[in-house]
């Protein structure tokens, strides 16, 4: 029992020294990290000459000439011509940093090069999946356009269908009109050369009557 007691003092005693080193590494992180971020905060405003609380890159770029900024990328392993480059990286699109993107984007690229590359690979694909979010949206507007013009080129092939019937209606209509006008043409004409026939008969009819009167006289 008594060895029990010590192993058992002696564990919970080694579990309080672990849970006090994890306390402190905590707390000494959390430190780290609001010094660190005091720091470049400060660089920010540094470098931000027209106080606007937002950097352009002329700013940005003008930044080489603070010693503290030189140091900081001399930690990030970033030459002065790959400034262009941490801007890139940095900004989210709109062409100016504020102190969010700024203190955030460093912390993330400190540390060994494959972190600034990492970076750099995550604002990439960010990019590129807000472009291939904006090609879908247009794909989706090209689609509507192309359904409305479907159906616009349906209607006016039922427009042009009934049209075409109507021609044809029409058509037929126009030459069976033409059949009847020429049939009451041919008739006519066959009755007038009819009553024209007719009426010589007469003539002669008459004439022939008279004729042995003015024999007699």
């Amino acid at each position: 029992v008594f060895w029990n007691l010590i192993t058992a003092i002696i564990v919970e005693t080694a579990f309080a020294i672990s849970s006090d080193d994890s306390n402190s590494q905590a707390r000494e992180l959390e430190m780290a990290k609001k010094a660190e971020i005091e720091s470049l905060t400060t660089i920010f405003l540094e470098i931000d000459k027209d106080h606007s609380g937002e950097l352009s890159f002329s700013e940005f770029e003008g930044a080489l000439t603070i010693p503290k900024v030189r140091q900081m990328l001399d930690v990030l392993g970033v030459q002065a011509n790959e400034l262009e480059e941490v801007w890139y990286v940095l900004d989210d699109g709109d062409n100016c940093l504020t102190i969010k993107e700024f203190t955030t984007g460093i912390r993330r690229m400190r540390g060994q090069a494959k972190a600034k590359d990492l970076a750099d690979t995550v604002k990439r694909l960010r990019l590129a999946t807000k472009s291939a979010g904006d090609l879908l949206k247009q794909a989706d507007g090209f689609h509507s356009s192309l359904l409305h013009l479907e159906d616009e080129c349906n209607r006016i092939s039922d427009d042009t269908g009934r049209m075409v019937g109507l021609f044809h209606e029409m058509y037929h209509r126009l030459n069976a009109h033409l059949d009847i006008c020429q049939k009451q043409n041919v008739q006519r004409e066959a009755a007038r050369k009819k009553a024209k026939l007719k009426a010589a008969q007469e003539e002669a009819m008459r004439a022939e009557a008279n004729q042995p009167d003015d024999e007699d006289e």
